[in-house]
């Protein structure tokens, strides 16, 4: 991928691991986790590369529901 592309990659996955990470704190954020693995499974199929992001294929541990 060319070097926007991945710091764009690289960016979203931290996001990710930083949200999810409060998510589990039950700290309020005001984003939708849910939405922010979408949307890091959408740039993994506009690269056409696997991203090395865990939240996104392991997804929300546990379930909302469980909370």
């Amino acid at each position: 991928c060319n070097w926007s592309d991945c710091l764009l990659a690289v960016m979203l996955l931290h996001h990710l691991h930083l949200l999810y990470m409060l998510h589990r704190a039950d700290i309020d954020t005001g984003m939708s986790l849910t939405q922010s693995i979408a949307a890091a499974l959408w740039l993994e199929q506009q690269l056409g590369k696997t991203v090395p992001g865990m939240v996104m294929k392991a997804g929300i541990f546990p379930a909302d529901n469980q909370f």
